[in-house]
């Protein structure tokens, strides 16, 4: 909570669909068990206003609770 009174949010324009396989692929493509976080868009470029630290944070946050509740099913995550 400390933490959260610190964060400055800094705007600027982010292009959603590379930024989010470009977070997979250096992250998540992978995994030790054999699982593929897999990422598609029905849009080729998407801008969006963001900062780019936390939208980072968050989308790694989800990614990786994706990864951990599901690893019993030994399913491979999609993000849409």
């Amino acid at each position: 909570r400390q933490q959260a009174q610190r964060i400055t949010f800094r705007s600027e324009s982010v292009e959603l669909v590379g930024f989010c396989q470009k977070l997979i692929d250096g992250q998540f493509a992978y995994q030790a068990d054999g699982r593929r976080v897999q990422f598609t868009s029905d849009r080729a470029e998407l801008v969006v206003p963001a900062d780019p630290t936390l939208l980072n944070y968050a989308l790694k946050n989800l990614i990786s609770n994706g990864l951990k509740y599901s690893a019993a099913s030994k399913q491979n995550v999609e993000l849409h």
